[in-house]
């Protein structure tokens, strides 16, 4: 008696809710609620369980274990069809719950439960508590109360346990409507001062009546947190209560309030964008309170007028203060000292600092001070959200765009000029283009209230400084937006890009030059007369830029028409002066070099070579010199042959051999003939010669080496300048050159020997390639059997396939052996015994299952037993040309195709080729598609290279493409059409 009798004293000065007068009153305990079966919205029991079974499925449900939504419905499905009577069992351990078993049970409550355990939930929120379970147990009185949910709520928004009045709030937030205004107010007035923060909270979400807005405006005057309170309330109705603010500010302050009304004015602009709340009509009031000692209404005043100096067309410091409003915001940002609601304040003091200061740090107190201490050093403007500018005011006007990488600036003619640098690009405008350029770039959003970004500003900003006032785009403004200021600034630019040619020296005044070249400009209408006169400024001032203006010029030099019928030789000298003061030459450079050497006279020429040669000299990484001899042309290098350096000299004659001009080749025979001449230019010569396979340096090269045999050799050719000549009749070819490649074959110097071999390996003979098999039959597997085998491969079956066979019957099991392993990388069937034998020595050999596939058309590497599987087909195919073995693969493969016995004969022409080539790119068995490659080799006599089964599709790809040239050239050499008769 005594308990509940003290419980009703500590409840009763709540005020009137749920009850009559002044009285709280407590919702009668259910023992054990009943309901008919029509309402139980559990509907059948399933299964009945025990209380311990149930406490401990219960128990699963805590909250300390985060479970997945899935995994926590299917717990809760569960219980419905264990147990019988589950709302009652529920309540019943509801009573004397801990917090993690009453998680669980408010929980199954939500979907089990009704009306009736929502007035048990009430009663035991109301005289118990239930610690981290709270919020959940709110949750399941709202939603099992059906239409009485907000009464409860209503109810537990008073509890004497802080925790359920909180939650009871956040709950009862998203269930309000008109009617319960009249009880939010008289909440607000009475009661505890937290239940009073709520309701004003939560007037925010009914509508904004009269009296409900009489109420939060009479809050805005009271202490510090209910006035918070009532200013959020106020912002979530939006525009509504702003003539109630606006009012407040329009006269002078009398209290706190008007800070308030300010901050609530601020967010609810915020809040909605393109909504202007602050007038004119208030600034003496405004600026009167920022000079107050109370740093809150500073800065909430601050707050305003910064909004409002933004949007003013007057940058008059007398006027705004715009000095004091920064500093008094920058203060908020960067606090030194205690201010109320900074956390409220914080965030549109950023937003504000930005639109008048055009920077961004966020939350960095450290930068805004820095920045500050710098910026109030100087004369400080404000920036403005648009400031008009007319043909007037644009003289002296100034326009600048900051890009990623670089700024552009146009100025009227009569702004101050400032200094150029790599990066800047200054321009100056006539007053028409001026005003026509600020118009488009408005047009396109430019001092206009923008939608702005999230995350770190972008980098690129617009600004506009006319007589002193300064509009500039929003840090975080979109990057689409800024995007289209930025194409449009490029290309007012690009008209103005002879400004850039002015010569310092002799023209120091930017204004005047502008001026003397618009008055030009106006006198030669000529086109071919103004490209002349932008060519040669263009070429003399090229070799004083650097980076992107340099960049820009030769773009802008290559723009123009017909330039390279108009290069002089002074534009020639001047292009190479460039390219000689250029830090790296890229291929700008080489294309100005290009230009230069178009010049007429040798004079030009003469020079690039010399540049060249020098920076060939100091960064020999470079590869100047190639570079210039690859633009000089044929006639340029011929001269440079004989004549010159020795660096230049060495460079033309690669050059030579990479045109193969057939008239280098006498200067080049003199050369590598000629003992006098140093052994590295001699050895570029004959390799030049080998490389143009000039059958007419067959005869000297034999008789220079021939100078150089024997006895004679120690005072004769140089060791690489012989090997080189070599490799180069190799090139040449031709009987004489075989016999002194098989004479010089066996030297004692195992590199001469190597020199021998990749002769013969460039000699497409017969007999070469008879000579390369002899090696690999000699030499074995050494390295200089693998470089004869290397060379055999490179020439193709037709010419190693004669060559290899009758090594198959060498007495030399390990002889016979290499020899088919590399028969069979051309798909040749010969090798099929040996690679039989080499088989069933060991079958789990890769390569040979591999090698053998690829000749029999039979998957060896995928079957299971592959020897018996071998066996079985060597039986019965043994004897069916290689033809029959391939269709049969593809039969096997289930490969539709439309070749045939006939088509596949030995020799029978290009009718094939088609299909083969389709079969070589499309099929998906790689030791196929190597089977088909052969075919192509039988059925052409032609061979463009070897398929293996490990080609890549470049590789097949370049074969095929070959092949079918082949059929289309017969075609139509024939009159027929191109397309064939394949797939």
């Amino acid at each position: 008696m005594l308990a509940s009798l003290s419980l009703l004293l500590v409840l009763a000065p709540q005020g009137e809710v749920h009850g009559r007068g002044d009285r709280l009153v407590i919702p009668d305990r259910v023992a054990e609620p009943q309901r008919p079966a029509s309402q139980d919205p559990r509907g059948p029991v399933t299964a009945p369980g025990s209380d311990e079974q149930l406490h401990k499925d219960l128990f699963d449900l805590r909250r300390s274990l985060h479970l997945p939504d899935s995994k926590e419905l299917a717990l809760l499905q569960k219980l419905g069809q264990n147990y019988d009577r589950l709302p009652l069992r529920l309540l019943r351990m509801l009573r004397s719950a801990d917090a993690d078993l009453a998680y669980g049970v408010a929980r199954a409550l939500e979907i089990y439960g009704g009306v009736e355990e929502s007035r048990e939930i009430e009663f035991l929120l109301l005289t118990r508590r239930y610690g981290s379970a709270t919020p959940q147990l709110v949750r399941a009185m709202a939603r099992t109360g059906r239409e009485d949910a907000v009464e409860r709520l209503f109810s537990t928004l008073t509890s004497s346990n802080a925790a359920v009045r909180r939650h009871t709030a956040e709950e009862l937030a998203s269930r309000l409507r008109p009617e319960h205004a009249e009880r939010l107010i008289t909440l607000s007035r009475q009661g505890r001062d937290d239940v009073q923060l709520k309701a004003l909270r939560l007037l925010g979400g009914v509508p904004p009546t009269p009296e409900v807005r009489a109420r939060l405006l009479q809050a805005l005057g009271q202490e510090p947190t209910v006035a918070e309170s009532a200013a959020e309330a106020l912002v979530q109705h939006g525009p509504a209560p702003a003539a109630d603010l606006q009012e407040i500010l329009r006269r002078p302050a009398v209290s706190r309030e008007f800070g308030y009304a300010a901050l609530a004015l601020v967010q609810i602009e915020d809040a909605n964008p393109g909504v202007e709340l602050f007038t004119p009509d208030m600034r003496e009031s405004l600026l009167t309170e920022l000079e107050m000692p109370d740093l809150f209404q500073r800065s909430a005043t601050a707050l305003g007028l910064a909004g409002l100096a933004w949007r003013s067309d007057s940058s008059d410091l007398e006027v705004w203060q715009d000095r004091k409003i920064v500093e008094a915001l920058i203060g908020v940002v960067s606090p030194t000292t205690f201010i109320d609601h900074l956390a409220t304040l914080e965030r549109p003091a950023q937003r504000r600092l930005s639109m008048l200061t055009g920077q961004t740090f966020g939350a960095s107190q450290r930068l805004w001070r820095d920045w500050w201490a710098q910026a109030a050093a100087g004369d400080f403007v404000a920036v403005r959200r648009e400031v008009g500018v007319d043909e007037r005011t644009a003289r002296t006007a100034l326009l600048a765009w900051r890009g990623r990488d670089f700024e552009v600036t146009f100025r009227g003619p009569d702004a101050p000029e400032f200094p150029d640098t790599e990066d800047r690009l200054r321009f100056v405008l006539s007053p028409e283009d001026f005003v026509t350029l600020v118009g488009d770039l408005r047009r396109l959003g430019f001092m206009r209230t923008g939608r702005l970004a999230d995350g770190e500003p972008d980098g690129r900003w617009l600004s506009l400084n006319v007589a002193g006032s300064l509009a500039r785009t929003e840090p975080l403004l979109l990057p689409a937006m800024l995007d289209r200021l930025g194409t449009r600034i490029t290309r007012a630019a690009e008209p103005q890009l002879w400004q850039l040619y002015r010569d310092p020296a002799r023209e120091p005044d930017a204004t005047a030059f502008w001026r003397a070249e618009q008055r030009w400009l106006a006198e030669h209408d000529d086109a071919r007369e103004r490209g002349d006169r932008l060519k040669s400024r263009i070429c003399v001032r090229l070799a004083s830029l650097q980076g992107r203006r340099r960049a820009l010029a030769v773009q802008h030099l290559l723009g123009i028409e017909n330039l390279p019928e108009r290069i002089t030789e002074a534009d020639g000298l001047a292009l190479v002066d460039a390219a000689a003061r250029t830090r790296e030459w890229d291929e700008a450079t080489l294309r100005l070099l290009e230009l230069a050497l178009l010049a007429p006279g040798d004079e030009v020429w003469k020079r690039t070579l010399a540049v060249a040669t020098a920076r060939q000299t100091e960064q020999p990484e470079s590869a100047a010199l190639p570079r210039v001899f690859a633009l000089a042309g044929a006639d340029r290098v011929l001269e440079s042959i004989g004549s010159g350096v020795h660096m230049v000299r060495r460079v033309a004659i690669e050059e030579a051999a990479r045109l193969e001009d057939l008239r280098a080749v006498p200067p080049l025979i003199s050369v590598a003939t000629d003992s006098g001449e140093t052994p590295a230019l001699r050895q570029s010569a004959v390799f030049a010669l080998g490389r143009m396979r000039a059958v007419d340096a067959r005869e000297p090269l034999i008789a220079m080496l021939q100078q150089g045999d024997g006895e004679e050799r120690a005072s004769g050719l140089d060791d690489d300048l012989r090997r080189t000549a070599w490799v180069a009749l190799g090139r040449i070819g031709g009987e004489t050159v075989l016999q002194v490649l098989q004479k010089a074959f066996p030297s004692p110097d195992e590199d001469d020997r190597r020199a021998v071999v990749q002769a013969l390996g460039q000699m497409k003979y017969p007999a070469a390639a008879d000579a390369l098999a002899g090696i690999v039959v000699l030499r074995g597997d050494d390295s200089l059997g693998q470089q004869a085998q290397d060379y055999l491969r490179q020439m193709g079956e037709l010419l190693a396939g004669p060559a290899l066979r009758p090594q198959l019957g060498h007495p030399s099991p390990q002889v016979r052996r290499r020899v088919a392993l590399l028969l069979a990388e051309f798909q040749d069937p010969t090798a099929l015994p040996e690679l039989i034998d080499a088989f069933s020595e060991d079958s789990k050999r890769l390569r040979v299952a591999s090698l053998l596939s690829s000749i029999t058309g039979l998957d060896l590497v995928g079957a299971e037993d592959r020897m018996a599987t071998l066996r079985n087909w060597y039986a019965r195919s043994r004897d069916l040309p290689q033809s029959r073995w391939f269709l049969d693969g593809l039969k096997q493969n289930d490969i539709e195709t439309t070749l045939t016995d006939e088509l596949l004969r030995t020799e029978s022409g290009v009718a094939a080729v088609p299909e083969l080539t389709r079969l070589l790119m499309d099929c998906e068995r790689p030791h196929l598609r190597a089977l088909a490659g052969r075919m192509l080799r039988l059925t052409t006599g032609e061979d463009y290279g070897t398929v293996s089964s490990a080609s890549t599709d470049a590789q097949r790809a370049a074969i095929a493409e070959r092949y079918r040239f082949l059929y289309e050239s017969g075609q139509a050499a024939s009159g027929s059409s191109a397309l064939g008769t394949g797939r």
